[in-house]
């Protein structure tokens, strides 16, 4: 595993003042129903974009057995937040962060942000973390805002750890 150096330890991903972003070295390959992602190819994710994300989280507050179900949801993104890391924001279109609605829930972060069309999808960003829905009464980790660590960002380090794990750049030639 290749962590990065700005990551900072001991912290909550909603409280990380780095980088949420780490690199993995598989032990085996996965096989011939799997096709390598080049992360060159990795978009950008500019206002207004949509934004696909993907996990085994949640899908609700306390529904504890929902989790380890793959769900994907499209949102919406709102723009860039930089306080001590960089990441970027996005929310269910119909609710826009007030009420718990589509977005990340616990479980999620280190899923993959896609853009593009189904068919056509281009690995834009990491999960990070969600808020909560920002007008509830109740404490909410699910929905709200959506906070992704933008690939492009961090190709250079992406594409250094993937050498030092020992990664081939050949293999990512399938697409």
């Amino acid at each position: 595993v290749a962590v990065h150096p700005a990551f900072v330890r001991g912290t909550t991903p909603r409280t990380q003042p780095g980088v949420d972003l780490a690199v993995l070295k598989l032990e085996r390959p996965l096989g011939a129903d799997f096709t390598p992602y080049d992360p060159r190819r990795a978009a950008t994710i500019e206002e207004n974009d949509v934004v696909t994300i993907a996990g085994f989280g949640l899908l609700a507050e306390k529904q504890n057995r929902s989790a380890r179900t793959l769900r994907e949801t499209t949102l919406i993104a709102v723009g860039i937040v930089e306080v001590s890391n960089r990441v970027q924001i996005a929310v269910d279109r119909n609710r826009l962060a007030e009420t718990s609605g589509a977005g990340a829930c616990r479980g999620d972060s280190g899923g993959p942000v896609f853009t593009g069309a189904r068919q056509n999808y281009r690995l834009s960003g990491i999960v990070s973390w969600s808020s909560g829905a920002l007008k509830t009464s109740v404490p909410s980790a699910c929905g709200g805002l959506t906070a992704i660590t933008p690939l492009a960002d961090h190709l250079a380090w992406v594409m250094d750890a993937t050498r030092r794990l020992g990664g081939r750049e050949g293999a990512w030639t399938k697409q």
